[in-house]
Order: C-alpha cells, then structure tokens, then sequence
C-alpha cells in the first residue's frame, strides 16, 4: 500500500509522478530537484523551478546594485525552457 501524500493546489499527479506549477511560468515540471531547488531544510522544494529562480535572482541583482561593475550582468544568461 502507497502512503497518501498530501498535495498543494499547484501540484497534480501524472504517470510521471507528483508535478508541480511554476507561479512565475506557469509551466508543469516533475517535483523532484532536478527541476526546482530544495529549501533550506532539505525537505522542502522552492516554489519557483530553476530557471525562474535564476531569472529571479538576477532581477534582484541588478535592481540592489545598478552601478556595480562586478553584479552587473552585461548579458543575461538565456534560460531553456
């Protein structure tokens, strides 16, 4: 017998397992930490996947230090998705 696993509303199963729904692009991926990064218990997963946490990230960068040569990002690094 299968344990019962408690989903949140952004999360779904499928034949490929638990899936969960990125906020920011709205897009399905596996649960699982290939696709989104671990918190920093361990257990838990961010809400955001991956790519959207780095595009995230440099928004942030960019918007703390504008004028800071060694965080300014000339070219934004192009995310796969």
């Amino acid at each position: 017998m299968v344990p019962e696993t408690k989903l949140y509303k952004n999360e779904r199963i499928t034949e490929l397992g638990i899936e969960r729904r990125c906020p920011m692009c709205g897009e399905w991926w596996p649960a699982d930490d290939e696709f989104y990064a671990k918190g920093k218990n361990g257990r838990r997963l961010y809400s955001y996947c991956r790519a959207c946490n780095i595009e995230r990230g440099q928004k942030q960068i960019l918007k703390l230090y504008p004028n800071c040569k060694r965080h300014n990002i000339i070219e934004p690094i192009p995310i796969l998705r």
